[in-house]
């Protein structure tokens, strides 16, 4: 009932824990608030043992959690469950009840199409709808890419092998980012007709740059046949992103595609940092990106902006 200037985190897994870290590595005055489902045998915050973490097991969509949570003391909430409806829900309650002298909401949203209408809509204000992929491709793009644009001398070309919601973010940022230093882009995935179909709705590829589809296996040769054809030999070699969301997939293409694009860039998705992967890019032009850190800062640059 004493609590106050609290942050409060709802949800488990890879988010909510990302949101915990960055949160206890900052200097605040209150405890971060867990709320995590009742029926759930992980709760986020548990590997740090000196945190001032209080966890509350509730539904999410329980109407008394909003008052138990004491909302006019907070300073951050953060609705982080991997159920779109559950947090949106939430948010709309919330935004009810608050007002600029609240505290700063932030929910998550996996459908990156109902992402951008909520935004063009304002539906949610005051409340902050925001994507973790997003947040992640923002980071890999202005932390990384960019900065292999513009040492290369000659327009670049990019290979995002998976087109899923990470590799269309990851585009969808290139082009808001660094679209003048693009030449020719090319989307491959199991799926990639429907996945740039889908792309080109929402989004739509930039007349800047080249844009080729392909659909097929990264594991079939012929798939690598074909994205080899499609590449232009006037700009500088490929920088091609390993974005599935199956890591070990990124990794073993990445190994094994390395040795015929040597002046290439391999940027590999995942959420660790294998040994085996550090001493492999010790020797190749390639690096082990870990989705989590990139998360974590830009996790950090949202709530530090409030």
């Amino acid at each position: 009932r004493s609590v106050s200037h609290h942050t409060i985190v709802a949800g488990t897994g890879h988010l909510p824990q990302a949101a915990i870290d960055v949160v206890a590595s900052h200097d605040l005055d209150g405890p971060i608030v867990s709320v995590v489902p009742t029926d759930n045998d992980h709760r986020p915050g548990d590997e740090h043992e000196d945190l001032d973490l209080i966890t509350i097991e509730a539904d999410l969509l329980d109407e008394s959690l909003l008052d138990r949570l004491h909302l006019d003391r907070a300073e951050c909430v953060l609705l982080l469950t991997p159920h779109d409806c559950a947090n949106l829900e939430v948010a709309s309650r919330i935004g009810t009840r608050i007002d600029e002298t609240g505290p700063a909401v932030f929910t998550h949203v996996s459908a990156l199409d109902m992402l951008r209408e909520l935004k063009r809509s304002e539906l949610l204000d005051p409340v902050s709808p925001f994507n973790e992929h997003r947040l992640a491709a923002r980071k890999l793009v202005d932390t990384k890419l960019r900065d292999r644009f513009g040492k290369t001398g000659r327009q670049d070309q990019v290979v995002l092998a998976g087109f899923g919601k990470f590799g269309q973010t990851v585009l969808e940022q290139l082009q808001q980012r660094t679209s003048s230093m693009i030449r020719h882009v090319v989307a491959v995935d199991r799926n990639g007709g429907a996945e740039s179909a889908l792309f080109e709705e929402q989004v739509g590829v930039d007349d800047t740059h080249a844009y080729t589809e392909i659909d097929g296996e990264l594991e079939d040769p012929r798939t690598w046949q074909t994205i080899g054809d499609s590449l232009e030999p006037e700009a500088a070699p490929p920088v091609f992103m390993l974005g599935t969301s199956n890591e070990d997939l990124n990794l073993r293409m990445a190994m094994l595609q390395w040795p015929h694009h040597v002046e290439s860039l391999f940027v590999v998705r995942s959420y660790y940092h294998p040994s085996l992967a550090r001493r492999m890019e010790k020797q190749r032009d390639f690096e082990i990106h870990n989705v989590a850190d990139l998360l974590r800062n830009g996790l950090a640059e949202l709530i530090e902006a409030t």
